[in-house]
């Protein structure tokens, strides 16, 4: 009988796991996409330097892997950094096929590292906090 049980609360317990992922990178890539979607709106009203779109899409994609490391981390109340880098992971991996299949670019420029460390850096630090702040209680 403890076998069951034991075996019931792990299945439980993935099943946690899998839907604050999936909740979290969900909520990230809401947010990268609505900051993308007002800075496109202020570079089509204004007249921006075309360098100015690149600081901004990183900025974007960091304020999302943060927001879903923090919200998967929120929900589960542990494994921080394992569930922040995996958050973080994805998100990267989903923009970046985007970006393969819009752009048609070198898959490996010299910023594709530099924006994979900088995305799990803060979907990392975006889980710690999330593991560690308060329960709420209802």
């Amino acid at each position: 009988m403890r076998e069951k049980t034991k075996s019931t609360k792990a299945s439980r317990q993935r099943h946690l796991y899998i839907k604050a992922t999936c909740v979290g990178v969900g909520s990230g890539l809401l947010i990268y996409l609505i900051i993308l979607l007002t800075f496109s709106i202020i570079f089509t009203l204004q007249d921006m330097p075309e360098m100015a779109t690149l600081p901004v899409g990183i900025v974007a994609l960091v304020a999302g892997s943060y927001l879903a490391g923090y919200i998967t981390c929120k929900m589960t109340h542990r494994k921080g950094a394992v569930l922040g880098a995996l958050c973080g992971g994805i998100l990267f991996l989903m923009v970046f096929i985007t970006n393969l299949i819009v752009n048609h670019s070198q898959p490996f420029s010299g910023l594709f590292f530099t924006k994979l460390l900088i995305v799990l850096l803060s979907a990392i630090i975006g889980g710690v906090v999330g593991a560690n702040s308060k329960k709420r209680r209802v």
